[in-house]
């Protein structure tokens, strides 16, 4: 358990140059000038990477104060980790969507990001605190702006989490999906050829994302007529049950099967 200040990096499973943890160590030693009781975890250490990439760039004073951690796909223990920081930290060279980020912005934790591709969207729409990557400098000024001024950090940190949870809900991903298929896979005739297992593939995320597993089966029913196999009396059942009748049955239900 950390009772003092914490300031996490959480990693997609694994921890390796190009996710800054070694800027990150370097910010966290000045950061230990005026916040000495500040601790760092980082989540996502496999083969001892974090002792070859962050070790060397500490002090051995501050070296008990940093915690690498193995990446976890316990949500309650990721959630336990989250809470108990004051910030998040994800200062990559390069990134993709940035699932983490917004994982700590649900739970209503301040997020640092840098400026790059896949994380930017976060700080062009005033959600996560923008740094540069490879900018010690800049990293610092964030996290030390967070911990010195924790009531205004957390207030911000308060209206992010309102947004990120309306924006990202489990029904408006299901829409923005709905709507990318409708445009990319051609049902409503825009004219180009997809792959029917890439079909199968999309309707499987739905079926993960909802928990209604008639998104998996509609795809994958899709993709048998395709490919010409004479449907089965269950199947043709399931080719009537359109994932949008689904959705909107999730929606006035308010809940998935």
């Amino acid at each position: 358990k950390f009772t003092d200040r914490v300031v996490p990096l959480k990693d997609t499973g694994r921890v390796f140059p190009e996710k800054g943890v070694g800027d990150l160590a370097d910010a966290f030693q000045i950061i230990k000038q005026s916040h000495p009781d500040a601790k760092l975890l980082i989540l996502g250490n496999q083969n001892n990477a974090g002792q070859r990439i962050v070790y060397p760039r500490l002090r051995s004073e501050y070296r008990g104060d940093v915690t690498l951690h193995p990446w976890t796909t316990d949500d309650n223990e990721k959630a336990v980790h989250y809470m108990a920081a004051d910030a998040f930290v994800q200062p990559s060279y390069h990134d993709t969507f940035g699932m983490s980020p917004l994982e700590a912005m649900v739970i209503g934790i301040p997020v640092v990001v840098s400026n790059v591709d896949g994380l930017r969207s976060w700080v062009d729409k005033m959600l996560a605190y923008g740094s540069k990557s490879g900018d010690v400098k800049s990293i610092t000024h964030r996290l030390n702006f967070i911990l010195s001024n924790p009531q205004q950090a957390k207030a911000n940190a308060r209206r992010v989490q309102e947004f990120a949870k309306e924006q990202f809900n489990i029904r408006n991903v299901i829409d923005a999906y709905l709507a990318l298929y409708d445009y990319e896979m051609g049902m409503k005739g825009n004219g180009h050829i997809v792959d029917p297992r890439d079909k199968e593939e999309s309707y499987a995320t739905l079926a993960e994302l909802s928990g209604d597993e008639r998104f998996r089966t509609f795809g994958r029913t899709t993709r048998r007529q395709w490919n010409g196999v004479t449907l089965s009396p269950e199947d043709k059942l399931a080719l009537q049950v359109h994932p949008k009748a689904v959705r909107e049955e999730i929606k006035s239900n308010g809940t998935t099967q």
